[in-house]
């Protein structure tokens, strides 16, 4: 059964992302923290994967699938404005092209692998890196999850060591550590570390000691919940270093919504809950485009001064793209990679 409440919630916290991007927002100083909510999520999923006892081959296989049409689909639509609307990349002059195309089409644009090239480049999708860091670090995750006695602690080093150093020692905080060097790219490692503490929590949940508390106090562990969410969501404005904050409330938010208990058990039976949308990846990756757009828009209506008009029409734009990426473009390239690799198949009997 599907859980809504994690739709809605993903929904939310994708909004908070494209507006802190989009830097209308001026009060929301850490509209970059809900990424760890989505990687941590990512690493509960990837650790029930680990239990199916698939090969690593086999769970590439669907994370690719389930990533790649959309992924390689608004890439296309970046890749055309770079070529028919050159002001939509004012600095790309100097760039390398294809290496550019290279790099993000084989999802690699985390790995640091182009980093040590030190080549100018087109940054077609800023965004994109973190789905790199879900196919790239989702593997790497998966394999340590294969090391049942291990896994623990593995993941555990890993979390505090990357979290300690980049919230306590790093003058840059979370989101200013984007270099280092090489296959030390930041945005690889701060995947596999969330992926890492979501599949810790995964771990968490299988507990019996832990499942009867959480049952025992489920009213007051909801109320804790509830409580998480708001301030995890106020985390995200306020001007402070209250990452570590953020984050811890996003945890015990995650590891409420795996309780059979937990708000989802009320949320999911709403008459309307099961409409809400699971678009957060196609969001995610064509906001940058919905952005430029909404301003147009707004600017040929002469209402781009009004902000919660503008705001307003960002998120219908922004959904409205993201549904026709969804429904309608990519169950043809789906379709399309069927039909080759079902030519492929016969060509080889």
């Amino acid at each position: 059964m599907r859980n809504h409440y994690l739709d809605a919630l993903k929904f939310i916290f994708i909004i908070i992302i494209s507006f802190w991007h989009a830097a209308w927002w001026n009060s929301l100083h850490h509209g970059y923290l809900p990424v760890e909510f989505f990687f941590i999520v990512s690493g509960y999923f990837i650790y029930r994967e680990s239990g199916k006892n698939i090969s690593i081959k086999e769970f590439s296989k669907k994370k690719f699938f389930r990533l790649y049409p959309t992924y390689v689909t608004i890439l296309i639509i970046y890749i055309g404005l770079s070529i028919f609307f050159q002001g939509f990349y004012p600095s790309a002059e100097n760039a390398n092209m294809w290496m550019s195309i290279i790099r993000e089409a084989t999802m690699l644009k985390s790995s640091g692998l182009f980093e040590l090239a030190d080549v100018p480049m087109i940054d077609f999708n800023g965004t994109a890196w973190y789905v790199s860091s879900f196919f790239l670090g989702g593997t790497v995750v998966y394999l340590i999850n294969g090391f049942h006695k291990l896994r623990a602690y593995i993941f555990s080093a890993i979390a505090i060591v990357f979290y300690v150093w980049i919230l306590f020692f790093s003058e840059n905080g979370l989101n200013g550590y984007w270099g280092y060097v090489g296959i030390f790219y930041i945005p690889l490692w701060r995947g596999i570390a969330c992926m890492g503490i979501g599949s810790l929590l995964g771990m968490v949940n299988e507990s019996e000691s832990f499942n009867e508390m959480c049952n025992r106090f489920a009213l007051p562990f909801n109320c804790l919940a509830l409580i998480s969410l708001v301030v995890g969501i106020i985390c995200c404005f306020v001007p402070g270093e209250y990452d570590w904050l953020g984050i811890l409330c996003f945890i015990i938010l995650i590891i409420n919504i795996l309780r059979p208990t937990g708000i989802s058990l009320y949320f999911n039976k709403l008459k309307y809950a099961r409409y809400v949308p699971d678009i957060s990846l196609e969001i995610l990756l064509i906001h940058k485009f919905t952005l430029s757009l909404t301003v147009k828009i707004m600017t040929l209506l002469g209402l781009l001064d009004y902000s919660v008009l503008k705001y307003v029409m960002y998120v219908l734009v922004t959904v409205s793209a993201a549904f026709a990426i969804q429904k309608i473009i990519v169950p043809y390239i789906l379709r399309l990679f069927s039909i080759i690799t079902s030519i492929n198949r016969y060509q080889f009997r």
